[in-house]
């Protein structure tokens, strides 16, 4: 064996050595990577859930603002009370527009989860769509009671906690979407 065939071979397993070097580190950044990508998705994902939770908590603040309902299309001939009855119906809806949009965001990076984790994370939304059509609920029901249909005193003191209801741990909302909150925690544990 000659000297060129032994600097030949000395170069053919540089070059391979380099090639295996390379090719582990490009290995190790796509791991990183990937995990970094796992980490941010599950993180948008709580972080979405957390500021739903904040955004309902705001939009049943027992107090109203005249100044909410101002841009409420006025009917002809409403008497005042109707008016009233309206402009605060108007009120709670139009709070309920921030928790909506987050809602649909959430939503979204929950799709987005799914397909980064390879995770179906649905089951895990849907407490907080039930909360949100739970509250649409109460305040259409609440507006739009029929003065002779009859409610037990716990339906109406229940719809109306669901409508008014104070940051109070103890209330139904506010326990669902804390549960619902632990349970998507726990999902998302090993990524955050």
């Amino acid at each position: 064996m000659s000297a060129k065939d032994i600097l030949e071979m000395a170069s053919n397993a540089a070059v391979g050595f380099s090639a295996l070097v390379v090719a582990a580190l490009a290995i190790l950044g796509l791991n990183a990577w990937k995990k970094r990508t796992k980490f941010e998705v599950a993180r948008k994902m709580l972080g979405l859930a957390k500021k739903y939770c904040s955004d309902v908590q705001q939009s049943r603040d027992p107090w109203g603002f005249k100044a909410e309902s101002d841009d409420r299309p006025r009917q002809q001939h409403e008497t005042r009370e109707q008016a009233a009855a309206l402009d605060e119906r108007y009120a709670r809806m139009k709070r309920l527009q921030p928790s909506a949009e987050t809602l649909n965001d959430l939503l979204q990076a929950s799709w987005e989860a799914e397909a980064v984790l390879k995770r179906d994370l649905a089951e895990y939304t849907r407490p907080f769509i039930a909360v949100h059509n739970k509250i649409v609920v109460a305040i259409e029901q609440h507006y739009a009671h029929d003065e002779g249909a009859e409610l037990s005193l716990d339906e109406y003191k229940e719809m109306m906690t669901t409508i008014y209801g104070p940051p109070n741990p103890d209330d139904s909302v506010s326990r669902a979407l804390q549960d619902a909150i632990e349970k998507l925690r726990k999902q998302l544990k090993r990524y955050v």
